[in-house]
């Protein structure tokens, strides 16, 4: 088995990744029995169905089926009409209920698959990433996506599919990629195209989305093509089965615990953490969350942190926000506050701020805090998956037949004067497929090779 340490982190699939802002279970899948019914009625046999359960029946000749996906649809609507803070800021009340119609007549003549798709499409519509009803089924390819150099890679797969690990996927089922992409991009809610980008992989990694798309006809196996790069020209087709809820894929590339990459460590899942690289006269502060853990809340870790770096001659700090979609906004006020009083003391330490795709919602607004309290901090990567100025403070329902969890935003935040939709780097630079495969962190090298 080939061993090699990944230099980022995928994440999975946003209605997934930020369950936790409306509280309700978005990793189980909406094909789960773990789910509280509210209402039921009787099949022909006598036994007590929930309404829940006839919905996953999938049978679009039920009278029955029809009508409870009907009313959860008028549900759906009325709910994020009434409750959203500005549910037609991004698409016309006449352009809305259009869609809904649409959606209704379709009930009668399409599958499931099909109809939560369109439900997809009708939520993302709202243009609030933190809005979202999940359809997600449980299935999922043994592979990780990443998308970059205008195009979907392969990062990572199970074993028996090491030949296309760095591939570029090219075809699903005969479609070419580039007509894919955009299909699967309009069921993502988003501010802005940073944050498709950086979802758009875990949707592909779920057939549930293509079945509904009507781009595979079924997602227990699909053929994909992909461009291994080489000097010949390669594609490799393979039939790729998908993984129930609940299975992994015994991946290819693991992590490498001997390896001396010093400012990683991918054994640890840490909400936050540091490194002081004391060759390099470098703090490096990694934060991925912004919750507190257990034992060592925030605070505490803030403390031994800057009592570990004044000892040490720091002239660098490097704070990596690039995989932090978001948690409690005050939970980094300690280290800002420690931030600008070391800062007072050394004022020529340079200070550099990592983004990218993946920084949102409170990812974004430590970013704009670490301006605040060092104006002069240099921001480098990727621009923002989260916009400056969005909704948010987010509440959840669950549709009263399917059980379908939605989310949607109650406040506006306003937190630039301009109308950005994203936060832009000072410094762009990105990985690229070779950086991949040599295990390079092109903004790492680059912020230790500067003075």
């Amino acid at each position: 088995m080939k061993v090699i340490k990944p230099f980022i982190v995928i994440g999975t699939l946003f209605i997934l990744s930020t369950a936790v802002l409306g509280g309700c279970k978005l990793f189980t899948p909406v094909t789960s029995q773990n789910t509280t019914i509210e209402s039921n009625s009787k099949n022909s046999t006598g036994i007590s169905q929930s309404n829940r359960d006839i919905i996953l029946q999938n049978d679009y000749t039920s009278d029955k089926r029809n009508l409870l996906l009907k009313e959860d649809i008028v549900f759906l609507t009325e709910q994020l009409t009434k409750k959203h803070k500005n549910p037609y800021h991004n698409i016309t009340k006449k352009e809305f209920e259009s869609n809904v119609h649409s959606i209704m007549n379709q009930v009668d003549t399409k599958d499931n698959s099909a109809i939560f798709v369109e439900l997809q499409k009708l939520v993302a519509s709202i243009g609030d990433a933190h809005t979202t009803i999940n359809t997600w089924d449980g299935y999922t390819y043994p592979m990780d996506f990443y998308y970059l150099d205008g195009g979907i890679y392969v990062i990572n797969a199970d074993t028996n599919l090491a030949d296309i690990i760095f591939s570029k996927v090219s075809r699903i089922n005969g479609t070419d990629i580039n007509e894919i992409i955009p299909k699967l991009s309009a069921l993502i809610p988003s501010e802005n195209e940073q944050w498709k980008l950086y979802n758009l992989p875990g949707y592909l990694k779920s057939p549930g989305y293509l079945l509904g798309l009507g781009l595979i006809p079924d997602e227990h196996s699909t053929v994909f093509d992909f461009e291994t790069g080489d000097d010949h020209g390669t594609i490799i087709t393979a039939r790729i089965n998908t993984l129930s809820y609940g299975e992994s894929p015994n991946y290819y590339l693991t992590y490498d615990t001997d390896r001396n990459v010093y400012f990683y460590d991918y054994s640890n899942e840490d909400y936050y953490w540091y490194n002081l690289l004391e060759e390099d006269k470098t703090l490096y502060f990694k934060y991925n969350v912004c919750t507190n853990m257990e034992p060592m809340n925030f605070q505490e870790f803030n403390k031994k942190m800057w009592q570990s770096t004044v000892s040490k001659k720091v002239s660098k700090i490097i704070i990596d926000l690039r995989n932090n979609t978001g948690g409690n906004s005050t939970v980094i006020n300690p280290f800002l506050k420690s931030l600008n009083n070391f800062i007072k003391e050394y004022p020529d330490t340079s200070v550099y701020v990592i983004i990218g795709r993946e920084t949102f919602s409170s990812g974004l607004m430590a970013v704009l805090d670490l301006k605040k309290t060092v104006p002069g901090a240099v921001l480098i990567g990727e621009s923002t998956g989260g916009s400056p100025n969005s909704y948010g403070e987010v509440k959840h329902f669950n549709l009263p037949n399917s059980q379908l969890p939605v989310t949607y935003s109650v406040k506006y935040f306003k937190l630039t004067e301009d109308d950005a939709k994203t936060i832009q780097p000072d410094i762009v630079l990105k990985p690229d497929i070779q950086d991949f495969k040599l295990n390079k962190d092109v903004i790492i090298d680059y912020l230790l090779n500067q003075n």
